[in-house]
Formats: structure tokens, sequence, C-alpha cells
């Protein structure tokens, strides 16, 4: 996505470390036994509303790490992905998050889609000095209200404000009145921001309402349970996007095309979320090579924030994608807007198209 005046959207957090190391504590190297495994904890919702990007994210994973294991692992070591499913529950994400680290001893974890269910878990990973590498959970607060406060401050930056607001319950079955309500008030656009299946709700009502206004979301926008549950109503609605599928770009063309012969689909729930977290583990095995097989916490967070070589990944090269002070890998210019044609996620705005190939790097902060 360009960065002009016809920016709209900014995605924070997409890839977010998170290790707290309290104190400056000497950690020693644990060997690892001959041909001990490289165990890695992976947390995503596999069940309920958001098993959209959770089974994506998953799907992702484990192509990484089928493909890693098909050349040798870590140095003869099998990478062995330990999945748990949160269900995008905050408690039971904590569960999974201490079983995963206390029971199995996971060498580091990669996870966490619903941004509520990462923060309630987050202290887990700070009190066991374990790394988490989030590849999804989008910001730092419950995902609906902080996603209307941001919405509304950038508005209000801009000496805006909305004309009509309101709230609904995850599992709401219509939307129809407040998109006429938000119509009556005098509304131009609407502005959704919500996760797949209620994404779709807000297009159907949309198109029920007769309201030709263009309607914007976040990224959960694309998942495929928009287009299945709301059809043509989809079409022209438009959201920020990390990776879009782009036949000239021949580094995600063979992603996409590994990633769908190892799911069996042809269509997949969150491209996103599967190139993210592909990315997030490759990232990983090659900050192990640095770190030369240390997984503490401490070292793989020093590595993280010191890269020394560059990951050319499915969404984009990661160069310095961390330092000790910004544990977010993406900046606003690496975000494209993405929008529904003919079933799928294109190119908002075709001068982007003809420039998808250009590797856009992490600017500094």
């Amino acid at each position: 996505m360009r960065m002009n005046s016809r920016t709209t959207w900014a995605a924070r957090g997409l890839l977010t470390l998170c290790a707290a190391l309290l104190g400056e504590a000497a950690w020693a190297q644990a060997s690892a036994p001959a041909g001990r495994p490289v165990r890695i904890g992976f947390i995503c919702p596999l069940t309920g509303g958001s098993q959209d990007f959770g089974n994506s994210a998953r799907m992702g994973a484990e192509l990484a790490a089928k493909e890693m294991n098909e050349v040798g692992g870590y140095l003869g070591r099998d990478i062995e992905l330990v999945i748990r499913d949160d269900k995008a529950n905050p408690d039971e994400g904590r569960k999974v998050a201490g079983d995963l680290k206390l029971k199995e001893k996971v060498d580091f974890t990669i996870g966490f889609c619903n941004t509520g269910v990462a923060m309630k878990s987050l202290s887990v990973f700070q009190d066991n000095k374990h790394l988490l590498l989030v590849p999804v959970a989008a910001d730092k607060t419950d995902y609906g209200e902080g996603g209307f406060n941001d919405v509304l401050k950038f508005l209000a930056d801009r000496q805006l404000k909305p004309v009509y607001t309101a709230r609904f319950d995850l599992g709401v079955k219509s939307l129809a009145q407040e998109v006429a309500d938000a119509r009556a008030a005098g509304a131009d656009v609407i502005v959704g921001y919500s996760v797949g299946p209620e994404m779709a709700v807000l297009a159907q009502a949309r198109t029920q309402s007769k309201f030709t206004g263009p309607l914007y979301g976040p990224w959960p926008l694309s998942f495929r349970t928009v287009a299945d549950n709301a059809g043509s109503a989809a079409a022209g609605a438009i959201m920020v996007q990390t990776i879009i599928q782009d036949l000239s770009n021949e580094r995600r063309s063979s992603f996409i095309a590994r990633l769908r012969r190892h799911s069996g689909q042809q269509a997949i729930g969150s491209l996103m979320a599967a190139a993210q977290s592909y990315d997030a583990v490759q990232l990983m095995l090659r900050v192990m090579f640095q770190t030369r097989g240390d997984t503490l916490g401490a070292a793989l967070k020093a590595a993280l924030e010191n890269l020394e070589r560059p990951y050319s990944g499915v969404v984009t090269t990661h160069d310095k994608p961390f330092s000790a002070t910004d544990h977010d890998a993406f900046t606003r210019n690496m975000i494209w807007l993405g929008v529904w044609r003919k079933g799928e996620i294109q190119f908002q705005y075709p001068e982007d198209a003809k420039h998808a190939s250009i590797i856009r790097r992490k600017q500094p902060a």
C-alpha cells in the first residue's frame, strides 16, 4: 500500500515479539540430547468463529516444519510442532500456554490469533522467561473496542468524526437496522471492526439496505468465511493486507501452490495468517542457527533483536525486524489495500499490483 493521501489503514503488531526477561541473570546453555526434536509450541483457535485464521496459521506453520524436516531439520534434529487449540477463549489460551511450557517443555512458542486471548496469556511467558512470537494478533487491546478507538482517533486527527456509531456482539445475525440508521444519519462510508463471520453479516446488511458507499474493515475482512457467507455482497469490501496473491511474484506463487498441496484445499481461509505463520517458523529456525541451538529466552530474544542475516520470507524480506525497543516487525509502508473482486482478494489499486514484486522493508522508527 502506498503512503499517500489514499492511505486509510495501518496494521499494528502483525508479527510481534513478546519475551520479558526479568533481571539480568546469567543463562547457561542447556545442551539438547542428540536427536531430540526442536519442539515448537503452537497456539491458535482451531474451532469456533476464529477458526478460519487459526487453521490457516496452523497450515502455514505445518508447511514450514515439513519443508525443514525434508532437508534435515535443525542439524539433523526434527522440527516438531506441539499444537494446541485455544478456542478463542482467553482462559483456555492461558491454560494451554502453561501446558506447552511447563508440561510439554517446548523450546519456544508461536501463536495466538485473538488479541484478548494473547493478552490473558502473556504473563505465562513472562514469568517463565519463555519466548513467544505472535504472527497474527493485531494490537495490544481488546480487538473490537481497540479498533473502535483507533478509528475514532484516526478520524479526529483529520478533524473528522463519525455521523453514527454502533456496537454489536459476536454471533450477531443481522446488522440491517444499524446500516439503515447509518445511512439515515448521512454516512457515505461504513467502517466495520470485527472478525470474519461478523464482517460477512455487515457486508450482507450493506447490500440489503442498498447502501452504495464503500465498506472498509481490518484484515479479517479478507477471511474466506466473508465470501462464503456473504456471497456477492462481499464484492467491493476493502481491507488491509500484508500479502495478496500475485502471479508475477514467484516466491509468493510458489508458497501458495505448496500450501494448497499441503492443506488439500484450493481456497485458504486466510492467506495472510498462513503466510505470516510460515515466515515466523522459518525465521525462528534461522535464529536458532545464530544462537547455535540455544533456545533459552534470553538468547532467542537477543538474536531476534540483532538479526545477523536477512530472512527472505513469503510476506517480505525481514532485515532488522526487531530491536531492543521495537518488537513490531511491520511498518505502514509494508501494507497493501486489498478488495474482494470476483470471489478473491485483489489489489485495490492497479498500480500497487504493478509494484508488488518490489520488496518493502521495515522503515526505521
